[in-house]
């Protein structure tokens, strides 16, 4: 389920105009360095500069962005200098590494963060909006939420079922079976449909049509399923009320057809005796 918003920046795209702006930086770090290094002789103040285009590598594109642009600048600071490279030199070209490694990774974080915060936005509108009882469970069988409706099937409130094992509150056939809805998504089904009963906390056993799908992440990996039960206790009974109507109609049936040949029979005989 894709529930990130439209807009939201993606780390895995180079879109042109960061692309353009990037190669600009990294451009004016290359004349700086010759600038600096080979015609002016100073070899500390410029490499500040050259964490600007480190730090927005990383806050663009995360840690896939901000350590490539680390380790070109830190080898552009470098190589002037070799073979006889200075341990300040180096310790500045480690220092442009490490912003550009930390920065990716914090950016890395709060990208997942919001991702996460706009997944579950996603989730808790669809919750709200549907009629059926749904929830959600990570890949350790863990509740991780579930709505309204979901409360009053399995008999426990959101609060209290929120880190419980999912077979705990509303158990049926297939829990901690192979055929598990959870096990068979992780296995690489995409969508599960069936119907069983479930027993709630209260003990009442109730029929439900469940719809199973994979719950991923911003970069496809599956972290869960949403699991959706509707309660068809009135189907049910109204297909069971059809049923013995069907099996009264046909007892009926078979005992009028049995009248009639009884009848039919008296008939034969009446004629046969009367003949006689």
């Amino acid at each position: 389920m894709d529930t990130t918003e439209k807009g939201q920046d993606n780390p895995r795209k180079l879109n042109l105009p960061r692309f353009l702006v990037m190669g600009v930086l990294l451009l004016i770090c290359i004349g700086l360095e010759y600038y600096f290094h080979f015609l002016l002789g100073i070899h500390i103040v410029y490499t500040h500069l050259f964490y600007i285009p480190i730090i927005l590598a990383a806050i663009w594109w995360g840690l896939k962005g901000g350590l490539p642009v680390s380790l070109f600048l830190a080898f552009l600071h470098i190589v002037p200098y070799l073979p006889n490279v200075e341990l300040a030199v180096l310790s500045r070209g480690l220092a442009l590494v490490l912003i550009g490694s930390v920065m990716g990774i914090m950016s890395d974080k709060y990208r997942r963060a919001e991702n996460e915060v706009h997944r579950e936005k996603g989730i808790e509108a669809i919750f709200r909006g549907s009629g059926d009882g749904m929830r959600t469970i990570d890949t350790d069988y863990k509740i991780t939420n579930q709505n309204e409706e979901m409360d009053r099937l399995c008999g426990t409130e959101k609060t209290e079922a929120v880190g419980k094992r999912c077979s705990e509150l509303f158990h049926g056939p297939l829990c901690s079976t192979d055929k598990c809805t959870l096990r068979q998504i992780l296995s690489g089904a995409e969508r599960i449909e069936i119907e069983m009963e479930k027993t709630s906390m209260e003990g009442r056993t109730i029929p439900v049509s469940l719809i199973t799908t994979a719950l991923e992440d911003e970069e496809g990996k599956v972290i869960g399923i949403i699991e959706s039960f509707r309660d068809i206790t009135e189907r049910k009974r109204f297909e069971e009320n059809l049923q013995r109507k069907v099996l009264e109609l046909t007892t009926l049936s078979e005992v009028s057809a049995d009248i009639s040949s009884t009848l039919e029979l008296d008939k034969v005989l009446t004629i046969g005796l009367e003949s006689a």
